[in-house]
């Protein structure tokens, strides 16, 4: 089974270095697209051995964000010959998904989503990436941390209902369909629903047997970047230094006596 990956990464660096370390071995390819100055999400592709795509459509014509556009330009760069997976940046999967995807029986020609919970600090993550290491339960629970809260679910009634959001689409070449939609919408919100809305509701499926999780750096409302990175650092919290003078001693607390070998 051949899985490849595209991701849009303008100003998530922060983001996509914890989430390369979750997901860079599940897939057999991955792309990520950015801007040529977007320089630290570069350097993480370097140091981690991601093809860094660049794209100079993300403000074409009336959009403030093409996201649309630049999936097509790293859909491009992929072979697409089996599965396809658009992933956000601040998205992480769980350890458990290669097991799922050898297990279950996926068809080529429906479009897969899974459900997602918000992590919500740096802190709580690293609380997670140490649970998870000594919790037995994993093998066969699937639960959340008791105090994240579960991503919303999208459902058009005008359109049969639920579709997989664009945090996490899975797809087949088999299915023909290659291309998200581009539209002149000023943000990122409307293409990714687009896409799934091509494949008929019959064919739009939920995998129960895991989730995603969605990295937050603050609580915020729904869409905040939408239009463009606007939350804080993902990230430790830096710490004034306890002496806020440059020269914490900048004289001796008391008299240096002699040494003892000098005469």
């Amino acid at each position: 089974m051949r899985i490849e990956a595209v991701t849009v990464c303008v100003n998530y660096a922060d983001f996509l270095e914890r989430t390369v370390q979750e997901n860079h071995a599940l897939f057999s390819d991955w792309v990520i697209v950015t801007s040529k100055t977007d320089t630290a999400t570069l350097k993480v592709c370097e140091r981690h051995g991601l093809r860094p795509i660049l794209c100079p459509y993300f403000t074409k014509g009336a959009a403030t964000f093409d996201k649309g556009r630049a999936i097509n330009l790293g859909l491009a760069h992929l072979t697409c010959t089996d599965w396809i997976i658009h992933i956000d940046a601040d998205t992480a999967l769980p350890k458990n998904f290669n097991h799922v995807m050898e297990q279950a029986e996926f068809s080529a020609e429906n479009i897969y989503g899974m459900d997602r919970v918000n992590c919500p600090s740096y802190e709580e993550w690293e609380k997670y990436l140490l649970a998870r290491a000594t919790d037995w339960r994993l093998h066969y629970l699937i639960t959340t941390p008791s105090n994240w809260s579960v991503g919303a679910r999208i459902s058009h009634a005008d359109y049969g209902g639920w579709t997989p959001i664009g945090y996490f689409q899975m797809w087949n070449r088999a299915s023909g369909i290659t291309r998200y939609p581009v539209t002149n919408d000023s943000s990122a919100e409307h293409t990714d629903v687009l896409f799934g809305l091509q494949w008929p509701r019959c064919d739009r499926v939920l995998i129960p047997e895991m989730y995603a999780i969605h990295l937050e750096s603050e609580e915020g409302r729904m869409g905040v970047n939408w239009e463009g990175r606007k939350s804080k650092p993902f990230g430790p919290e830096e710490h004034p230094h306890p002496h806020p003078h440059p020269h914490p001693h900048p004289h001796p607390p008391w008299p240096i006596p002699p040494h003892p070998y000098v005469h």
